[in-house]
């Protein structure tokens, strides 16, 4: 992970949200102070990956994209932290738990993990998608919408922010290398 968060062209990506982040933090809350995440290839590739799961975990255990949430541990400046839990968190009937924490299970993981890494290598919006980059003055995305990436914004604890689906598949150009190309 940190050898690939080294790249210079994942750099240049994280850094074209993270500038627009800081610009539009700046104005709303009128102040210097810097905002609350640091948008790093590390940060991309973490939030990627939780949402990736989220979607398949619903398709795998029936739970509704909408009754699971996200919380994101990707912090590379002080701790080099990298990870992401997935919960449910409502009281009704997809709220038990069972189905989703059976999905834990090594086998029944690999399984999903891999079919989420192999669904984010085609989007129904490619190349559109993949190539997009205007799409970061306005919701502080790369390559990520709502056919291949988004969930319902209460289960993001970003409100749907912050995603690139390069960061794992990698461009198609080859200029960024994806955490997770070997899996296709």
């Amino acid at each position: 992970l940190e050898k690939w968060e080294k790249d210079k062209n994942l750099i240049e990506r994280a850094k074209t949200i993270n500038e627009v982040y800081i610009s539009d933090y700046g104005k709303k809350f009128e102040n210097k102070s810097l905002p609350p995440i640091d948008i790093t290839p590390r940060y991309l590739l973490i939030h990627t990956l939780s949402h990736a799961l989220i979607r398949q975990l619903s398709l795998e255990c029936g739970y509704s994209t909408s009754s699971m949430k996200e919380r994101i541990y990707a912090d590379s400046r002080n701790s080099n932290m990298a990870g992401f839990l997935i919960y449910t968190a409502t009281s009704d009937t997809d709220g038990t738990l069972g189905g989703l924490a059976r999905q834990a299970s090594k086998i029944r993981f690999e399984k999903i993990f891999t079919k989420a890494i192999k669904n984010l290598n085609w989007c129904s919006s490619d190349p559109l998608c993949i190539t997009n980059t205007e799409n970061v003055l306005e919701d502080y995305n790369l390559a990520a919408c709502h056919s291949c990436l988004l969930v319902p914004e209460t289960s993001c604890e970003e409100y749907n922010r912050f995603l690139d689906r390069a960061a794992i598949i990698g461009t198609p150009d080859s200029k960024c290398k994806g955490f997770i190309e070997s899996i296709k």
